[in-house]
């Protein structure tokens, strides 16, 4: 994600956990790329961010784990993106961009690199 962000001449900027509720106030879209380990607190300020007409890019195992990487039953923002954790395995079925009071979420379980081609 780094990549694509900065090859495409994209600002962005680094919120560690401790300073989410302050600054997330000032952006229109929080990416969490394979963002794992989510406390129930920064789930719920996420979400909040969310059904304020925001935007949520997540990819992997974006809050599949709680802040202690105990892995939970089901995503912690899967009300928001709208998916249910089955197994430990990731499908195509799980990608989608989803309403989310007057926001939106998208979800990609997994980003498949480029062919390199010589």
């Amino acid at each position: 994600m780094l990549q694509i962000l900065l090859q495409n001449q994209i600002p962005f900027d680094f919120i560690f956990p401790e300073q989410l509720s302050e600054r997330l106030k000032k952006y229109d879209v929080l990416v969490l790329s394979d963002f794992a380990a989510l406390s129930e607190k920064e789930c719920e300020i996420i979400r909040d961010f969310v059904k304020k007409r925001r935007g949520l890019y997540a990819s992997g195992k974006s809050s599949l784990c709680n802040e202690r990487f105990l892995l939970r039953k089901n995503y912690g923002l899967s009300d928001v993106l709208e998916f249910l954790m089955k197994s430990a395995s990731y499908t195509r079925q799980n990608c989608g961009i989803v309403n989310c009071g007057r926001g939106k979420a998208a979800f990609m379980p997994e980003v498949i690199e480029r062919v390199k081609f010589l």
